[in-house]
C-alpha cells in the first residue's frame, strides 16, 4: 500500500510540476506588447501629473524651446489617452524631420521622445545585422491610431510649434522660452529589445533575430515558433517578404500593401485572384501573383497547417517572382528517398530550394514532403531566401 501511495504522491506532484511549467510558460507568453493601446501605457505612466517638463525641438534647425507647464498639460490631455498601434519598422520607415517633443518626469530621471506625427519607439527588434555591407535594425513604434479623431493630435502640436518654434523667416524664430540646444535636447532610443525570441528552438533563435533585423518578421507569430504553421500564415511572412524585398524599409501597418501595390501596378498585374473561404489581402495578391494557388475548388483553406511540399512550391515560386539571380534549375533524379511521395507539381521546387540551401529535407535523405511546417522554419527559409537574392 505505501508503494502504491508513494507512486501516486509522485504522479501528483508530476501533474503539478507540468501545470505550474504550463501556467509560467503562459504568463512569459503574455508579456508580448499589445497591438492595441494608449499613448500613457506605451509611456508606462498611470499619473499625468508625472510628466513635469517638456521641450519642443526642430530636428533640422536644432532649434529648441522649454513648454510652459499649462501648455504642456494641454498637449498630454489631449495625448494621455489617445489609441495607438503597435507597428514594427526602421527608423528610415518614417520622416523624422520636423519638431519632436522630449517629456520629462520630474527629477529628469526619464525621458520620453515623441517623434513627429507622435510616433513612439516602444525598444528594439532584433540586434542590429550586417547584411551585403548594410546594417539592418529594426524597431517597435508605437503610432497613433488611424483615424479622425488624429486632427485634435495634429492641432495640439500646431499649436505648440507656432507658439514656441514657428520660424518666422530664414532668420528669426518665435522667440518664446528658446534657448541652446543641448545634448540632453537630443533624441535617446530605448535600447531594450522586445524581440521575443525564449520560446524557439536554440537552432532557430540566431535566425530569428537576423529576420528580424531584415524587417521579416511578424510579430503575431513570435508566440508559436514551434507550432505548425498555417497557409495564412505562411502568406503573411511572404507577403512581408516580397515587400520588403522592394523597400526595405516598409513598416508593417500601412507601408507593406502600399508597396504591394506599387509592385503589382509596375508589373501590370490587375487582375484580383479570391477565394470562396477568406478575404485576407495577402492571399488575394499573392495569388494575384501566381505564387499561392487554392485547394482546386474555389478555397484556399487558410487555417490548415502548410506542407512541407507546399511550403517549398511557394518559397521556389516567391524566388521566381523576386528574379532571385541564385536561383537554381531543378534537377529530379535521387534527391530524396521518399522522392516518390513528393507531388509532381513540387519536385521541382523541393530540388531547387535544396540546392540554394534555402530548404533542406528532415534528414539526409528524407524529405517528407506531408509534414507540417513549423512557424520558426518559415522564418528561417524566408531570411534565407532575402539573404542570396
Amino acid at each position: 500500500m505505501k508503494k502504491y501511495l508513494l507512486h501516486f504522491l509522485a504522479l501528483v506532484i508530476c501533474i503539478v510540476n507540468v501545470q505550474i511549467a504550463a501556467s509560467a510558460e503562459q504568463a512569459y507568453d503574455t508579456e508580448q506588447l499589445p497591438s492595441f493601446t494608449t499613448f500613457q501605457d506605451v509611456l508606462h505612466i498611470d499619473d499625468i501629473t508625472a510628466i513635469q517638463y517638456g521641450v519642443i525641438v526642430n530636428s533640422i534647425t536644432k532649434k529648441c524651446a522649454d513648454i510652459d507647464y499649462e501648455d504642456l498639460r494641454k498637449w498630454l490631455d489631449t495625448y494621455w489617452n489617445f489609441h495607438y498601434d503597435r507597428v514594427i519598422a526602421p527608423m528610415e520607415a518614417f520622416s523624422l524631420d520636423g519638431e519632436y517633443i522630449k517629456l520629462w518626469n520630474e527629477d529628469k530621471s526619464q525621458a520620453f521622445i515623441v517623434y513627429p506625427g507622435g510616433g513612439i519607439i516602444a525598444g528594439k527588434y532584433g540586434e542590429p545585422y550586417e547584411l551585403n555591407g548594410v546594417v539592418k535594425q529594426n524597431y517597435v513604434w508605437y503610432l497613433p491610431y488611424i483615424g479622425n479623431a488624429r486632427n485634435a493630435l495634429n492641432t495640439a502640436n500646431g499649436t505648440l510649434k507656432y507658439t514656441y518654434i514657428t520660424q518666422v523667416n530664414e532668420m528669426e524664430f518665435k522667440a518664446q522660452n528658446q534657448r541652446e540646444f543641448t545634448k540632453d535636447d537630443d533624441i535617446e532610443i530605448p535600447q531594450a529589445d522586445l524581440l521575443i525570441t525564449h520560446n524557439a528552438s536554440s537552432w532557430a533563435v540566431d535566425e530569428i533575430k537576423k529576420a528580424a533585423a531584415c524587417n521579416l518578421m511578424v510579430y503575431d507569430l513570435s508566440a508559436k515558433y514551434t507550432q505548425p504553421i498555417t497557409r495564412y500564415e505562411f502568406c503573411r511572412l511572404v507577403y512581408r517578404l516580397i515587400a520588403t524585398e522592394f523597400e526595405p524599409n516598409t513598416d508593417s501597418r500601412l507601408g507593406i500593401e502600399m508597396t504591394i501595390r506599387d509592385v503589382l501596378s509596375q508589373r501590370g498585374i490587375t487582375d484580383r485572384v479570391t477565394f470562396s473561404d477568406c478575404s485576407y489581402l495577402e492571399v488575394e495578391y499573392l495569388a494575384s501573383m501566381d505564387i499561392i494557388q487554392g485547394m482546386g475548388d474555389g478555397t484556399f483553406a487558410p487555417d490548415a497547417y502548410i506542407t512541407r511540399e507546399q511550403a517549398a512550391a511557394l518559397l521556389y515560386r516567391t524566388a521566381a517572382f523576386l528574379g532571385n539571380k541564385t536561383l537554381v534549375a531543378p534537377t529530379n533524379n535521387g534527391i530524396y528517398d521518399d522522392q516518390a511521395f513528393i507531388s509532381n507539381w513540387a519536385l521541382d521546387a523541393v530540388a531547387s530550394m535544396k540546392a540554394m540551401g534555402i530548404m533542406q529535407g528532415v534528414s539526409e535523405t528524407e524529405f517528407a514532403p506531408q509534414d507540417t511546417y513549423t512557424t520558426e522554419q518559415a522564418i528561417a527559409t524566408m531570411l534565407r531566401l532575402y539573404e542570396c537574392n
